[in-house]
């Protein structure tokens, strides 16, 4: 009477075709669309939201959105780089090897972008702007009386 459908394997995953681009591609989800088509449709929504890249609101708005860390962070190409600088680190015996390392590396973060992303700040005007304000209780000058009852 009814026509059962196949269970979707979420241990081993299946081959399904993108709605959007009509390539096939592997999930362990049950979802009809890439990641690709998926990031673009969130990007495409964002831009339309809040326009060509500008923060709309909050403490920063008008100013521009950060760029994004210059290392991808879904295939772990992140943390591969601080697995090797990790390993590296280790391997340096003596203050001249760590020297070396450290200048190695500061000059392949001024090489690389990470340098910039770091640096990315927004003005000092804008910040002290909407910085929140303390609040301070009023206090209200009341004579001395200390000394009140010596006179």
């Amino acid at each position: 009477m009814f026509i059962k459908q196949k269970r979707f394997d979420r241990v081993n995953g299946e081959i399904r075709k993108c709605n959007v681009c009509d390539t096939d591609f592997h999930t362990h989800k049950p979802v009809y669309q890439c990641r690709k088509c998926v990031a673009r449709k969130i990007y495409d929504n964002a831009k339309e939201k809040y326009g060509e890249g500008i923060i709309p609101t909050g403490k920063f708005a008008g100013l521009p959105f950060k760029k994004p860390y210059p290392f991808d962070t879904r295939s772990f190409e992140n943390r591969k780089r601080f697995d090797r600088i990790k390993r590296e680190l280790n391997q340096c015996k003596t203050k001249e090897e760590r020297r070396k390392h450290y200048a190695k590396q500061l000059e392949e973060i001024m090489h690389n972008g990470v340098w910039e992303w770091i640096l990315d700040r927004r003005d000092d005007e804008t910040v002290k702007k909407t910085k929140a304000k303390s609040k301070t209780m009023t206090q209200t000058d009341y004579p001395d009386t200390r000394n009140y009852y010596e006179e």
